[in-house]
């Protein structure tokens, strides 16, 4: 499937001509992270730079959180000398050779070793929370884009895929290394497939419309088998679909009534 990245994206990196419409302006800087928006690009860049290791620690959590609260606030322009919009944003490391290795090893030894269950699932969902913002664009109406220059393992490639559009230099490697202990990577990259599935629709849609070919893709949530009755037989399975409602939409999607739609992405939750 070829990938049609507008021109304008391929040249993020490339020093422009006239440095003059390149300015920068810092909106966000910490210890761990600095957010800039350059007016050449319409492009929000984050720099993350975490210590002592580059991995997602709860204090670049924070930071990160932080800046998208910026972002979500602006409501898709910057105040940069004039109100800019925000076209792209763009989440790169300014670790040389590391975008990020992923969760916080020593903070999950300390946490397992003290039993404390509730600060782990704290930690993951903060992993979750950001990921997913990066995932919808922080409601702005931008591309994302996860700039790659170097190692990017596990909870770093599920960052990296929450982005619409993936730059990576050559020597970049990408992998979860949960793999080689036969542990299934963690919620965030639960959450990144969830968005691999959205996009590839998008992308097939947009592909195959003008042979007249539609993809759609129905997100359901519990649905009423035997099986997951079995799985949780306290449920109220009342709020869950039947495997009836499905095939409804499923039907509706087929049927001239929806020849217009598209590229949509459906929920098919019920009451859960």
């Amino acid at each position: 499937m070829d990938m049609h990245i507008p021109h304008a994206l391929a040249k993020l990196t490339q020093p422009h001509a006239d440095a003059r419409r390149h300015e920068r302006k810092d909106f966000l800087c910490s210890e761990q992270l600095s957010a800039s928006y350059s007016t050449g690009q319409n492009a929000m860049w984050l720099r993350m730079h975490p210590t002592p290791r580059p991995s997602f620690n709860p204090s670049l959590l924070r930071d990160l959180s932080c800046y998208c609260r910026l972002l979500e606030d602006t409501g898709g322009h910057i105040d940069a000398t004039e109100s800019q919009p925000i076209e792209y944003v763009i989440l790169a490391s300014a670790v040389k050779g590391v975008f990020n290795f992923g969760g916080d090893l020593s903070l999950f030894m300390r946490l397992i070793d003290g039993r404390d269950q509730d600060a782990l699932l704290d930690y993951g969902m903060a992993c979750v929370d950001v990921l997913y913002r990066n995932h919808v664009a922080h409601g702005l109406r931008a591309t994302t884009i996860s700039l790659v220059q170097g190692e990017c393992l596990g909870g770093g490639f599920e960052a990296a895929l929450s982005s619409d559009v993936i730059i990576a230099e050559r020597s970049s490697r990408f992998g979860f290394p949960e793999i080689l202990f036969n542990l299934f990577p963690g919620m965030g990259a639960y959450a990144a497939s969830k968005s691999g599935v959205a996009r590839l629709t998008e992308a097939l849609a947009e592909e195959l419309k003008e042979e007249g070919v539609r993809v759609n893709a129905i997100l359901p949530s519990i649905i009423d088998t035997p099986t997951n009755r079995a799985d949780m037989p306290d449920a109220d399975v009342a709020k869950w679909v039947s495997p009836a409602q499905l095939a409804g939409v499923v039907a509706f999607l087929l049927s001239s009534d929806a020849m217009p739609i598209t590229g949509a992405l459906i929920p098919v939750t019920g009451r859960v």
